[in-house]
């Protein structure tokens, strides 16, 4: 019998931590029936420890790979039967009220993100935390949080109005959305395996396939620390190479330039010519939208490509690029594109004309109905290539 939520905390080599939010979970206004929670063990050396709890709790664990938090979040979701996932870091100790203000604010439809604040709870035991938590006994030292994510969800009345670049704001140590959801864009990419960066690749693909979002403000979980910005190290060095771990997966040009070659493009064209459009003709209009920068194109034939450009395949896109993509392009004219085109047609999107359907995968989950598109320039068929590369 399925429960209404399932809690997953991803855990690594930290019992002091996860004593702290195992006994916090204990004190929530949710009535314990409501949940259960599974910690996810990320291969550590001397697995976790539950205790009894008033809640159902189990443990599953995974090889130690290196850090693959994403990969143990979906470990754990698979675990439980929660109609609402939850995921709550194991370093993360949540207010009593934080399960039923986040799954309120989830409602079964959205993708909610809590509120983290951050302070040193190094002083702090299970009864300690009890106290402070409910009698309002002293409490840990606050540390400062980050700036930068306060005005992104009061800039966006608190991720209502989220857009494509609203991903940024969803941190995954605080954030609940629905089964459904979850397992309809396939979870945290298994491909991430190093800590941090795996929350926005997800979130994104969360908004692509049609998800709202929400910051619901009052279901507060304490983080054990200060935020990235005041940790010890090299902090552009670290986030340099989170940039470029997740560039490969997150079309954002914002996050990953427009003139790179990518698995993923930000731009999907698929041709629907008809069969008689001679070859010049197909590679001078596919050549204009290459000028785009950030594009994949797919012949939807198994007929080779006429130029070797590995941005232009045979057959067609998979779901995982349909999935990841700004806009998809169904191309039924050779038209004439340049490096504009694919950028004025995705902010007419969804649009469709006798040359082109384009939208975005967000617009095809909502069903969002197609306006007019304006005509193109077609290309000649007669067309001389050097001619035209000449311009």
């Amino acid at each position: 019998m399925s429960v209404r939520a399932t809690v997953v905390v991803p855990f690594f080599e930290d019992q002091r931590c996860l004593d702290l939010v195992l006994a916090a979970l204990e004190l929530q206004t949710l009535p314990a029936g409501d949940f259960e929670v599974v910690v996810a063990d990320d291969g550590s050396p001397h697995p976790p420890i539950t205790g009894e709890r008033p809640y159902a709790v189990c443990t599953v664990r995974q090889d130690d790979l290196g850090a693959r938090p994403g990969t143990a979040r979906n470990l754990g979701a698979r675990a439980g039967t929660g109609q609402v996932l939850v995921f709550l870091d194991g370093d993360t100790v949540p207010e009593p009220a934080y399960l039923a203000e986040l799954l309120d604010a989830c409602d079964g439809r959205r993708l909610a993100v809590g509120r983290r604040r951050h302070a040193d709870l190094s002083g702090f035991d299970a009864a300690a935390l009890r106290r402070w938590l409910t009698t309002g006994a002293p409490a840990p030292p606050e540390l400062p949080a980050p700036e930068w994510l306060e005005h992104g969800y009061a800039a966006s009345d608190d991720l209502r109005d989220s857009d494509l670049r609203s991903y940024r704001f969803v941190i995954s140590a605080v954030m609940a959305c629905p089964r459904e959801l979850f397992l309809r864009v396939g979870g945290f990419a298994e491909e991430l395996n190093r800590y941090g960066g795996e929350d926005w690749e997800l979130a994104r693909r969360c908004w692509l396939a049609g998800a709202d979002f929400v910051h619901a403000r009052r279901a507060v979980a304490w983080h054990d620390g200060p935020d990235f910005a005041g940790r010890p190290g090299d902090l552009a060095a670290v986030k340099n190479a989170e940039t470029l771990r997740i560039a490969g997966l997150l079309t954002d040009p914002a996050l990953r330039g427009r003139g790179l070659l990518w698995p993923y493009p930000r731009f999907v064209v698929r041709l629907a010519l008809p069969a008689d459009v001679p070859d010049a003709v197909r590679v001078a209009c596919c050549e204009g939208l290459l000028a785009a920068g950030d594009v994949g194109i797919w012949l939807g034939t198994d007929d080779p490509s006429p130029v070797p450009d590995p941005r232009i395949r045979p057959g067609l896109p998979s779901a995982a690029v349909l999935g990841r993509c700004e806009l998809v392009v169904d191309l039924f004219a050779p038209v004439a594109a340049d490096a504009d085109t694919l950028e004025t047609w995705q902010r007419s999107a969804p649009a469709r004309s006798t040359q082109a359907f384009v939208r975005s995968p967000r617009d095809e989950a909502r069903g969002q109905e197609a306006g007019p598109l304006d005509a193109q320039p077609v290309l000649p068929e007669d067309l001389q290539l050097e001619r035209w590369f000449a311009r």
